[in-house]
């Protein structure tokens, strides 16, 4: 039930059958009531009675305002059939503040939370059978019945398993869920570097230090040792291709991979691992993992072509952390046969061109012979035949 409010303590005046007496103050009451503002019907009454109040009972202030506040409070009606509370802030419905119910629209009834956002141009039913059609096969479609839709199906159908595959088809999911696919895809593969004495006091206080070093070594151009038309180069000595924040996000990214490879282990496929037991590509930071992270500062000073595996991560940033020798030697070897390639097809042009060049002088030489009478020289075949000369 809503709240009932003293009309008489508040200044109106009531005959025995419960109507308004026809006084003076009486009648100006009731127009007051019934008068139309901005603000509801029946607000100048109340103001009226709140001035009225204070006007004549000063001692009797905080009555009026408290009455005043309740005329304008917010009540709450319980209704049946477990319907919505509604809320009401004046005694005409129609100024009320708008709530949502049953009767509201289907696309007033969305909100713009929601997955799909309507515009009020749609009408109601375009938005009930846009709400339907959306919503409706979600009631019955599971993981084992889920297919593509079949447009997609007919533009690239599913192939079918290849009877020649050395692995055998995925018919049953081992993994169920992202988070146990994760879980194997980061278990260890070989152990970690467990030797080094300096990784707690290295984890905990040279973070600052390192990634400061690791940045400053990613930009330096002192040194670098990749070709002349790399575009690795050319990234940090041409044009800014990288955000100095992904940089330095990467930097930190180092670090802590420099950090895993002592405390984690390898977590990539080992086919992809390189294990050095002699020679010059042995990893000289097994002990130490300061030592690992001035090597890594090095590969990266002197070759960019690092910098760019560090940048893309995964294996490449693996392989670079896991043994900095090995990974700066397949970067300098590259380096080689990159530059050994582009001579090969520099001479290959080369020999092209002068090739075309001994073609146009012997053409000329018949040019310049003497032909019997009757026979078109070379130059006019050639004119005629739409060749052009170089």
């Amino acid at each position: 039930m809503s709240q009932q409010f003293d009309f008489t303590s508040a200044g109106a005046e009531f005959d025995d059958s419960g109507f308004f007496t026809q006084s003076d103050a009486g009648n100006a009451f009731v127009d007051s009531l019934l008068e139309f503002t901005a603000y509801g019907d029946g607000y100048n009454a109340f103001t009226d009675v709140q001035q009225n109040a204070e006007e004549e009972w000063e001692d009797e202030v905080d009555e009026g305002n408290v009455f005043f506040n309740q005329a304008f409070e917010p009540t709450f009606e319980q209704q049946s059939d477990f319907e919505d509370n509604l809320a009401t802030t004046s005694p005409s419905p129609s100024l009320a503040s708008p709530t949502p119910s049953a009767s509201a629209s289907a696309s007033e009834a969305l909100s713009d939370d929601s997955a799909i956002s309507l515009s009020n141009s749609l009408d109601d039913v375009g938005a009930i059978i846009l709400n339907n059609s959306l919503c409706a096969p979600l009631a019955t479609l599971t993981t084992a019945n889920y297919t593509p839709d079949p447009s997609v199906l007919t533009a690239v159908p599913e192939a079918t398993p290849d009877p020649t595959a050395i692995y055998d088809p995925l018919t049953t999911l081992h993994f169920r869920t992202s988070a146990n696919a994760k879980a194997h895809r980061r278990r260890a593969r070989l152990p970690p570097k467990s030797q080094a004495l300096d990784v707690a006091r290295v984890k905990h206080y040279g973070r600052d230090y390192w990634v400061r070093r690791i940045y400053n070594a990613m930009i330096d151009i002192r040194y670098i040792t990749d070709g002349d038309s790399s575009i690795h180069r050319a990234r940090f000595t041409q044009t800014r291709a990288f955000h100095a924040l992904d940089l330095e996000a990467t930097a930190h990214h180092i670090f802590d991979e420099a950090i895993a490879v002592h405390e984690r282990g390898w977590i990539r496929p080992t086919v992809y691992h390189k294990k050095v037991v002699r020679g010059k590509l042995i990893d000289l930071s097994e002990n130490s993992l300061e030592m690992r992270l001035s090597r890594i500062c090095l590969c990266l000073q002197q070759k960019k072509s690092s910098v760019d595996d560090a940048i893309r991560g995964g294996v490449t940033l693996a392989l670079l952390c896991d043994n900095p020798e090995a990974r700066s030697f397949t970067k300098a070897s590259n380096d080689v046969g990159n530059k050994k390639r582009g001579m090969r097809l520099k001479e290959t042009s080369t020999k092209e061109k002068a090739k075309k060049k001994a073609q146009v002088a012997q053409a000329h030489q018949q040019d310049a012979k003497v032909q019997v009478e009757g026979v078109p020289r070379a130059h006019d075949v050639r004119e005629q035949v739409g060749v052009r000369e170089e």
